[in-house]
């Protein structure tokens, strides 16, 4: 629940606020083992009295298996189509994932380059859909941004391969302190590409990996700035960046190691 009060969503000191963090930590008290997605839980706990050893962290991952059906070793460079390079985002259209910054980013690259430079693909729906899709409309970005249903997982990694780089945005939140571990982050990686990371520096699997292009979360103008830098990078710096993340994801977070 502590997710749900960070982001704002709920308070808590809400009465249904109050009833989810007390049985968070009855049922976390009461078990012998808690697995963890995040690797600093146990710190979260401990502000409770809860010992560190009763947690696992056991992170999400990737299947290699279903990466390489998809993928063909060609498809595993970025060369940019036509001089359009390509951004890309996909998973869920919600508040903590404030795609609409991104958007409006977009709106700042425009008035820089002009409307043909560049191409924002978004992939996904969730409860903020209709309004980004307005934000598009009302800022005149119809020709910059593709937006695009969701696409099954058996499907992503080889529907984005045109893809020169991608955006994750995650709202400001105190709780991502303690780790994050979003699966769409773990696949951009996988499928090799250079990640424009639009969040605070809370541990995460880029910077384990050993390079990190970030961007001032929901911060528009830092990610239209961010977005303007890796364009300028050579094919050679966006193909090495690509493969350093795609090593690593396989070597540390794939199901089969």
């Amino acid at each position: 629940p502590e997710s749900l009060f960070s982001l704002g969503i709920m308070s808590s000191k809400s009465l249904i606020g109050q009833l989810l963090h007390h049985l968070d930590l009855y049922l976390v008290r009461k078990s012998s083992i808690v697995f963890t997605l995040l690797s600093n839980a146990s710190k979260y706990y401990c502000n409770f009295g809860i010992e560190p050893s009763k947690f696992v962290y056991l992170p999400n991952g990737v299947d290699p298996i279903s990466f390489n059906k998809q993928l063909s070793p060609a498809s595993c460079s970025s060369e940019q189509d036509d001089g359009i390079f390509i951004f890309c985002y996909f998973g869920a259209l919600g508040h903590a994932n404030s795609v609409e910054s991104i958007v409006e980013a977009c709106y700042h690259l425009k008035r820089e380059l002009g409307d043909t430079n560049f191409v924002f693909k978004i992939i996904g729906s969730g409860p903020r859909l209709p309004y980004i899709q307005d934000l598009i409309n009302n800022l005149g970005l119809e020709g910059n941004i593709q937006l695009l249903p969701p696409i099954p997982k058996s499907e992503i990694y080889h529907a984005t391969s045109t893809t020169n780089c991608f955006i994750f945005n995650l709202r400001p939140a105190s709780v991502f302190q303690y780790g994050i571990s979003p699966n769409k982050l773990l696949d951009y990686m996988a499928i090799g590409r250079p990640i424009i990371f639009c969040a605070d520096n809370w541990p995460n699997p880029l910077e384990q990996a050993g390079t990190v292009i970030y961007a001032k979360p929901s911060n528009p103008q830092s990610i239209a700035i961010a977005m303007l830098e890796v364009m300028s990078y050579s094919q050679l710096k966006l193909n090495d960046l690509g493969a350093t993340y795609r090593s690593y994801v396989l070597n540390h977070h794939s199901f089969y190691t």
